[in-house]
């Protein structure tokens, strides 16, 4: 059952190359009146039919009833790909031809609030996708800038350097993203879940205070930079694994082409405290103690709780490590807590504590006396500057992968997915980068994917014909997921649709 009005904001990247897709554009064009007699070429108002056809057909994918919220003014237009005049005449022309709902957004001036215009697909349209055979392999996202991105203090994007030494590192940068994102491509990466379990995951996702989206399409990597310096961030983002809730990555399921018939749950491996650990490494040390552990120096408190302390005690840490001083680093943390225990409630803005951890002020006394031999890179901003090393030890890792087995591997910051059977690949290749770029060993850690909850595996012990009707009923029950797959077999490996 669908519980919650669901809309995804409209995506301007969203392209195919796909001559069905093309079809259904030039079918449209001359149906809808616009004016076209033939087949059109690069035309403004073909790419821009094309983006929303795709938009609408994408969103389905996960939330049969979503809409795509759209704005209706033209100074939101200043800098997309695709112009006001030329969307709102694509969106009219869709309405007019009885293909999709729209629902014009209002501003409510006593509530100081607005609603977003909105537009969804009928089932015109939808018997219109079938018809054309149009399917979830053919969209992909064509990027609005390219595979790296600089932004400045405001962190707006701004022109990429252009020195000698910065272009040969540029170039190596692009030449390795193409590779890892070859890599991503060629494998199918799916969500192994239910769809009553996949709707209710993007109503939960959508309507979050910082609303994030589960979209299939968005399968490549780039890189953002930050500060105006190619020495500040660095970070690979852009896939939607990256997205969706930590605790929903245990069920992601990769297939390769080699053997496209199994898909497989993938395990996650992370870096042991990893800006802490580079911190140490850059003054020469290595980490081998948890940094984040000051439960002897305060469990002389009331109800202290070890477990809940070392958990904010990582986020303590971390935010003091980021932030220009250790008093807006204390700033920073309070906050995190207050929205973290007001998230589905109305937030008072008062200190807190969560049960069993000590005052704050305390944690980071005892934080700051625990990690003194780091003292410098706390409380000055060394955040960008230790993500810039967490993204080249990121990229060594990968590439190391790749060039080993091929196999895709997934980033999540400071962590990586990967099918099961390239476990041993992807945790020596973690080692060897790390020391490889600091010159002193990690830690490591394997999430033990706790077993799953949901429906779709059995115990070691059942029939062969339990396994057998629990397949058949899984498979019903998650169609979205079977559907995509099957669909990627067709596309990157040529198996007929069974």
């Amino acid at each position: 059952m669908l519980h919650a009005v669901v809309g995804y904001p409209f995506d301007a990247s969203k392209s195919s190359s796909s001559q069905e897709v093309d079809d259904l554009v030039a079918h449209l064009l001359i149906v809808l009146s616009f004016g076209y007699k033939r087949k059109p070429k690069n035309n403004d108002l073909g790419f821009a039919l094309k983006c929303v056809l795709l938009n609408l057909f994408n969103v389905r994918l996960t939330y049969p009833n979503a809409y795509i919220f759209y704005s209706r003014q033209a100074h939101d237009y200043s800098s997309r790909r695709i112009s006001f005049r030329t969307l709102i005449r694509v969106v009219d022309g869709l309405e007019k031809g009885g293909y999709i709902e729209t629902e014009t957004g209002q501003w409510h001036g006593t509530a100081k609030r607005g609603e977003r215009s909105k537009m969804r697909s009928n089932r015109t349209l939808l018997s219109l996708y079938a018809e054309f055979g149009i399917r979830p392999s053919m969209i992909s996202s064509l990027r609005e800038h390219s595979l790296i991105v600089l932004r400045d203090q405001d962190k707006q994007e701004i022109a990429l350097p252009d020195d000698v030494e910065s272009r040969v590192s540029l170039d190596q940068m692009r030449t390795n993203l193409v590779q890892l994102n070859g890599a991503i491509a060629s494998a199918f990466v799916g969500l192994h879940i239910p769809d009553e379990e996949l709707h209710i995951l993007a109503e939960r996702m959508a309507n979050s205070e910082r609303p994030r989206y589960v979209d299939f399409s968005k399968k490549s990597l780039y890189r953002v930079f930050n500060n105006g310096s190619l020495e500040s961030g660095g970070r690979f983002v852009g896939g939607w694994w990256q997205s969706i809730p930590k605790e929903m990555r245990k069920y992601i399921h990769i297939s390769h082409a080699r053997h496209p018939n199994a898909h497989r749950r993938v395990a996650e491996i992370d870096y042991s405290a990893m800006h802490p650990s580079i911190a140490y490494a850059l003054v020469g040390q290595a980490l081998d103690f948890d940094p984040y552990d000051v439960s002897s120096a305060l469990s002389h408190f009331e109800n202290f709780d070890s477990r809940a302390t070392r958990k904010v005690a990582k986020m303590t840490l971390n935010a003091l490590l980021n932030a220009g001083s250790i008093d807006r680093g204390i700033k920073a943390i309070r906050s995190d807590l207050v929205k973290l225990r007001d998230r589905n409630g109305v937030q008072t803005g008062k200190p807190y504590e969560p049960p069993g951890c000590p005052p704050i002020d305390k944690l980071a006394k005892e934080l700051l006396e625990l990690n003194h031999v780091i003292a410098e890179f706390i409380g000055s901003g060394s955040g960008v500057r230790l993500m810039n090393i967490e993204s080249k030890i990121a990229e060594q890792t990968m590439m190391s992968v790749v060039n080993i087995s091929g196999a895709a591997v997934l980033p999540v910051h400071d962590s990586f997915l990967i099918r099961q059977s390239h476990v041993e690949d992807l945790e020596k290749s973690m080692r060897n980068a790390f020391e490889m770029v600091l010159r002193v060993p990690c830690k490591v850690d394997l999430d033990p994917m706790e077993s799953l909850s949901l429906p779709g595996e059995l115990p070691e012990d059942a029939s062969v014909m339990d396994l057998h009707h629990q397949r058949i009923s899984f498979e019903k029950s998650a169609s979205t997921f079977f559907t995509m797959w099957e669909d990627w077999k067709v596309h990157n490996v040529g198996q007929p649709l069974s």
